[in-house]
Parts: structure tokens; C-alpha cells; sequence
């Protein structure tokens, strides 16, 4: 994970989900359980030395905890017959099957984990709809833009609904530094926020042109496709270039009245 996180220039207390699903990987036990599994079956088919095969043959008899976890993985995704068959004359094929069934799984619990109410990738969930690594992270070449769009995207970002959040301020209360009583939220800073109307209507001019029906979409609408179209060189640029504005602004000193 922390290689993972490097690559993308995450904090490390990024979620471990988000920065997963970013990458179209999963978590690295899937590979030891089907890498344990080809091994059960090379050995089940006699295809080790002789003291190999000895504590093979123990294990089976003392049910020692390899082949009863290798038994207890395959019952638990309804494969058990492949436990009890045995296959001479095929190629080894169990571990492929178990890693795609382990796989789905996966997906299915990091999808509907990002999608419960509460969820710290609550905003995520709206535009990361397919299993896949983002293309957005190998077109966009500028390292510095590309990071800014994966903090943005995974809320590893200092938007006060997320800063707020760490410094224990409600949500409804955790407002924009520019408008009054307006929760920053990841839409807001992208859509709404007046102080950076003329980046964004010069963005929202050219996707326009190319797709006439996207100011009739609805707001959250309007921040999927954004947010699902990053590769595009304009809209990874006016993340980055808000942020930069955003940064500015909030680093003058405050007028004194």
C-alpha cells in the first residue's frame, strides 16, 4: 500500500480502497491465497520430491491447518468439489478459478463499501463506477497535475469538508472560505464557487462545444462526467489550477478592520 500511495502521491492516510480501485488492483492476500492454492495442486498431483509428498501425505491425515485453510477457502466460495475430486489428467486451473471468484468479491465489496452513507469516498462513488486502472494516470504526463487530480478525486484534498472533518467540525457547519453559510464540498469548490467563475466557464465553453446536452445535466450529473473525463487535458487542469487559485487566496493575511 505505501508503494501504491507513492506512486500516486497520496498521504498515507489515504483509504486504502480508493487508492486500490484508482490503480485497478486488489489487495495483495488475493495473490497469496491463489498462489497457495497452485501449489496445493502441483503437489496433489505428485509433481514434488519425495519428502514433499511424505508431508503431504501427513498434513492430509492430521489435517494440519494449510490443508484445512486450502479446504476451508475453496467450501467458502462453493468450490468444495474441487476439493474432493481430483483432476490428473487437467492442467492446473483451481487457483485461476478461485482468484476470479476472489476478485468479484472484491469488487463488490469495495463498491457498495464506497457507496454506505458515511463513507470517506462518499463523492468517489459518484464517477468510479468501473473495475480498471483510470486512464487519467498514464495521458496526463505532468506529474504535478496528475497528483492534484487523484488527491481531488480520493479526498485527500484540503477542502474544509474534508479538513473540517479531521479537526472535528460538524459537516453542515464546515463552510467555504469565500461563501457564506456554503459547505465546501468537493461539488461546490468544482461547480458553484463564485471565485472561480471564469476558469470554469471557460472550461465549461469547451466541453459545450463537444457535448451540447452537458448543461442540462444535474449537478452531481455535471461532477461525474467531470471528475470521469480527467484525461481530458482542460478538466485535469482546471482542478489543478483552482486548487492553485484556492491556495493563494486562503495564504493572504487577513485584513484588519
Amino acid at each position: 500500500m505505501k508503494i501504491c500511495k507513492q506512486i500516486l502521491g497520496v498521504h498515507k492516510q489515504t483509504t486504502n480502497i480508493g487508492v486500490l480501485l484508482e490503480l485497478g488492483r486488489t489487495s495483495l492476500d488475493l495473490e497469496g491465497i491463489k498462489l497457495g492454492v497452485k501449489n496445493w495442486e502441483r503437489i496433489r498431483k505428485r509433481n514434488a520430491n519425495k519428502l514433499v509428498l511424505a508431508s503431504y501425505t501427513d498434513a492430509k491425515e492430521e489435517n494440519l491447518p494449510w490443508i484445512t485453510g486450502i479446504k476451508d477457502k475453496l467450501e467458502k466460495n462453493g468450490m468444495l468439489s474441487l476439493f474432493i475430486n481430483e483432476y490428473p489428467e487437467a492442467p492446473n486451473f483451481i487457483h485461476r478459478k478461485l482468484l476470479k471468484t476472489l476478485i468479484d468479491e472484491f469488487h463488490q465489496n469495495a463498491f457498495a463499501g464506497i457507496r454506505q452513507e458515511g463513507s470517506k469516498l462518499r463523492t468517489y462513488a459518484l464517477f468510479k463506477t468501473e473495475i480498471g486502472m483510470e486512464k487519467y494516470l498514464i495521458e496526463i504526463k505532468n506529474i504535478t497535475i496528475r497528483t492534484q487530480v487523484t488527491k481531488f478525486r480520493l479526498s485527500d484534498h484540503n477542502l474544509m469538508i474534508e479538513k473540517g472533518r479531521h479537526n472535528g467540525v460538524k459537516a453542515h457547519l464546515r463552510f467555504c472560505p469565500f461563501c457564506e453559510n456554503e459547505v465546501e464540498s468537493e461539488i461546490h469548490f468544482l461547480l458553484d464557487c463564485p471565485v472561480y467563475r471564469n476558469i470554469r466557464n471557460h472550461l465549461i465553453n469547451l466541453i459545450e462545444r463537444e457535448n451540447p446536452f452537458f448543461r442540462y445535466l444535474q449537478k452531481e450529473e455535471k461532477f461525474s462526467y467531470l471528475l470521469a473525463n480527467v484525461n481530458q487535458k482542460e478538466i485535469a487542469e482546471y482542478i489543478h489550477n483552482t486548487f492553485e487559485l484556492r491556495n493563494f487566496l486562503t495564504m493572504l493575511p487577513k485584513r484588519v478592520e
